[in-house]
C-alpha cells in the first residue's frame, strides 16, 4: 500500500496545483486537503477515478512500467482465480459431437447378420447396426453385449444367458428374449439359407424367463461361444418377412437393430448404385456413447479409387489399404495409422504327400533354417507383420510370447541337414545333387503382389544353400480347381485364416488332408488330432490352451511348414478422433469394435 499512498500524495497535489486560483490558495488550502482526505476514505484507501485520470502525468518512466506490470499481474491473477473456480476439480470427458468420413469398397447387398459374411461392405454395416448376445473387445477376447451374464454347465452342453433389460431397437421397441430366439431359429431354418447354418447344428433353446434364455448342445464345443457375436434381427420386424424373400426386404439397405449407429439416409445415382451412406449416433445405445454424431460412407469400386479420395482429402479415412501405399499414408500429415495384427498367417506348406525331396524330414528342416523371416516383414511388408514360428498366434488360446526355436535361421545348418539329407553341392555347381537328381522344387501361390514379392524372397534365399526354386503364380480358379483340388504342389505358399474361433481343425485335423479340407501340408498325426478335439471340448480356457499348445509341438516337430508372418491390418483415421484402440482383428470390421468410444468433442466433469 506504500506505493498507492505516495501516489494518493502526488495526486493530491497535483488536483491542488490544477484547481487552485491565484490568491486563493491560502483560503482553499484546510478545505482541499480536508476533501482529499474523505474522498481517500470512502474509496477506503483507493484512489478515485479523478486521480486515476492524473496517473500517467505524476509518475516516471520506470514507474509507469512497475504500474502496467502490477495490472496486469492483477488481471491474470483474477482471471486464473476465476478459471479454478468454476473448473477445478474438473476432467476432460468426451462428448457427443463431429463426423467422420469413410471410403468403403463395394456396394451394400444385404446388411443383415443373417448372410453378411462374404461381403465386407456387409460386414461392416452389420457391424455399426446389429449387436449379438457377445461381442469381441478389441483384443480378441469374448465378452457379453446383450447378455448382461452367462454360465456354462459343467459339461459344456448347456449356456444361460440372462440379457441386459436397457437395450432398444432403433425403433423405440424393447429387445426380449424372443429377439434371441427368433434370430438363432431363423439361422437354422433352411429357407434362409444362412451361411452360419452349420454352427447352430443340434442346437436348441428355451425361454425360461422374460430375461433369461437356456441354450443346448448335443455336444459340447468351446468355440460356440465366439458363435454368439452374431448379431441378433428384430423379431417384430422379420418375423413377417417370407424366410424365402428375406434376401430381397428393404430392411436389408435400411436396417434397424441396437448397435451404436442406426440408419439415416443413402444416395444413388441414375444407374441406382449407391454411392453414399450415412448413419446417425443411437442415443440410447446400452453400452455408452457413441460420440460421433456421424458416419459418413462414400462408396468405391476399387482401392485405388479409394486410396486416391483419401489423397485428396475426398475422405479421411478408408476400409482397405494395398501394400504399396501403406508407407505413404502411414506418414501422412493431420492422420494415425493403426495396424492392429490379424488373426490369419502366411506360411510356405510343404506337401508331405508329395514323391519329391520335400516328404524327407531333413530337407524341409534345412528349407525353414535357411530363412531369415525377418527380412520379409521388413522388406516387403515395410513392418505390416510380425514373424512367426507357429500357427498359434497373438490373441488365440495356446499363444506363447516365445515358441521353442526348432528351426531357428542359420545356413549352416541348412547346410548341414541338406548334407545329411544325402544332397551335396559339388565344386563349381549352384543346386545340390544326389546322384543325378538336382534339388529342384516347386513353389506354387496365387498371383498376387505380396505373395509374389514373397516368393521371390524365399527362392533367393534358398539359392544361397545350393536349393532351386522355381515359382509358379496362378490365379484363384486355378488355384482352387486345380492346386488345392489335387494338391498339385511340392511347396504353396499360402494364407490361412481362422474364422470368429481360432479353432485349428480345418488346417491340421488328419481329415482335412484332401479338398475341400484346408490342411494344406497334409499332416497327419493322431495325438493331434486327439489335442484339436480336446481343446474343441474343452470346459476352461486354460484346458484349452493345453490342448493347443501340445498341438503347437506335435505339428512343429513334424515340420510341416515354414510358418514366415502373421500380417497387420492397416487402418487410417484423422488424429482429431481420440479414444480409438485396435490391438487384434479377425475381419477388417473388428476396427468398429470399440467405436462408440471414439470421439472429438469433449467437455469438463467432476466425475
Amino acid at each position: 500500500m506504500a506505493f498507492f499512498r505516495t501516489l494518493i500524495r502526488r495526486l493530491t497535489n497535483s488536483e491542488s496545483a490544477k484547481n487552485t486560483k491565484p490568491g486563493a490558495a491560502k483560503e482553499a488550502s484546510s478545505h482541499l486537503t480536508m476533501q482529499h482526505v474523505l474522498k481517500v476514505k470512502g474509496n477506503k484507501g483507493l484512489p478515485s477515478a479523478a486521480q486515476l485520470r492524473a496517473f500517467p502525468e505524476i509518475l516516471s518512466k520506470k514507474e509507469r512500467l512497475v504500474a502496467s506490470f502490477a495490472a496486469l499481474g492483477l488481471v491474470v491473477f483474477g482471471f486464473l482465480a476465476v478459471w479454478f473456480g468454476v473448473n477445478g476439480g474438473r476432467t476432460l470427458v468426451p462428448a457427443p459431437g463431429g463426423e467422420l468420413t469413410e471410403g468403403l469398397l463395394g456396394q451394400p447387398q444385404t446388411i443383415n447378420p443373417l448372410y453378411a459374411l462374404a461381403n465386407d461392405i456387409d460386414v461392416d454395416l452389420s457391424r455399426l447396426v446389429y449387436n449379438g448376445l457377445m461381442r469381441y473387445d478389441g483384443t480378441g477376447n469374448v465378452i457379453p453385449d446383450l447378455a448382461e451374464s452367462y454360465t456354462i454347465s459343467e459339461d459344456g452342453l448347456t449356456y444361460t444367458f440372462t440379457i441386459r433389460d436397457d437395450v432398444k431397437w432403433h425403433d423405440g421397441e424393447q429387445f426380449s428374449v424372443n429377439d434371441v430366439i427368433f434370430m438363432y431359429q431363423a439361422i437354422q431354418a433352411p429357407g434362409y439359407r444362412s451361411p452360419f447354418a452349420p454352427n447352430f447344428d443340434g442346437v436348441s433353446f428355451v425361454q425360461i424367463d422374460e430375461k433369461t434364455i437356456e441354450i443346448t448342445r448335443e455336444e459340447a464345443f468351446a468355440p460356440f461361444i465366439s458363435q454368439l457375436t452374431i448379431g441378433i434381427l428384430p423379431a417384430h420386424l422379420w418375423g413377417s418377412v417370407n424366410p424365402l424373400q428375406a434376401h430381397l426386404a428393404e430392411l436389408n439397405t435400411k436396417p434397424i437393430g441396437t448397435g451404436p449407429y442406426r440408419f439415416e439416409r443413402l444416395t444413388k445415382d441414375s444407374g441406382g448404385t449407391i454411392r453414399t451412406y450415412t448413419m446417425k449416433r443411437y442415443a440410447n445405445y446400452h453400452l455408452g456413447g457413441p460420440y460421433l454424431q456421424r458416419l459418413n460412407f462414400k462408396l468405391y469400386s476399387d482401392s485405388a479409387s479409394a486410396a486416391d479420395a483419401l489423397r485428396n482429402n475426398n475422405v479421411e479415412s478408408i476400409s482397405f489399404i494395398a501394400n504399396e501405399d501403406r508407407v505413404a499414408f502411414r506418414n501422412q500429415a493431420g492422420n494415425t495409422m493403426y495396424m492392429p495384427y490379424q488373426r490369419q498367417y502366411t506360411a510356405a506348406f510343404f506337401n508331405l504327400d508329395r514323391d519329391s525331396a520335400i516328404s524327407t524330414k531333413r530337407v524341409r528342416e534345412a528349407l525353414m533354417s535357411a530363412i531369415d523371416t525377418s527380412s520379409i516383414t521388413d522388406e516387403i511388408l515395410y513392418g505390416f507383420g510380425k514373424p512367426i514360428d507357429s500357427f498359434i498366434l497373438l490373441g488365440t488360446p495356446g499363444y506363447l510370447e516365445e515358441v521353442r526355436p526348432s528351426y531357428p535361421y542359420d545356413r549352416s545348418i541348412a547346410a548341414e541337414y541338406l548334407v545329411a539329407a544325402g544332397w551335396d553341392l559339388q565344386e563349381g555347381n549352384a543346386v545340390r545333387t544326389n546322384g543325378d537328381a538336382a534339388l529342384t522344387l516347386e513353389l506354387v501361390t496365387l498371383n498376387a503382389p505380396e505373395l509374389l514379392a514373397v516368393s521371390d524372397e524365399l527362392k533367393r534365399q534358398w539359392a544361397e544353400v545350393g536349393v532351386d526354386v522355381s515359382i509358379r503364380s496362378v490365379d484363384f480358379t486355378t488355384l482352387q480347381a486345380d492346386i488345392l483340388q489335387n494338391r498339385n504342389y511340392d511347396i504353396l505358399l499360402s494364407g490361412e485364416q481362422y474364422g470368429i474361433d481360432a479353432d485349428p481343425y480345418a488346417f491340421w485335423h488328419s481329415s482335412q488332408t484332401e479338398a475341400p479340407g484346408l490342411n494344406l501340408s497334409a499332416f497327419r498325426n493322431r495325438n493331434a488330432d486327439s489335442e484339436i478335439i480336446a481343446g474343441q471340448e474343452a470346459i476352461s480356457y486354460e484346458d484349452r490352451e493345453t490342448a493347443y499348445r501340445n498341438l503347437q509341438e506335435l505339428v512343429l516337430e513334424d515340420a510341416p511348414a515354414l510358418f514366415l508372418y502373421q500380417p497387420a491390418y492397416a487402418y487410417v483415421a484423422p488424429k482429431r478422433i481420440q479414444g480409438i484402440t485396435m490391438e487384434l482383428i479377425t475381419a477388417p470390421a473388428d476396427r468398429f469394435s470399440q467405436i462408440h468410444e471414439w470421439y472429438i468433442k469433449t467437455r469438463r466433469s467432476r466425475e
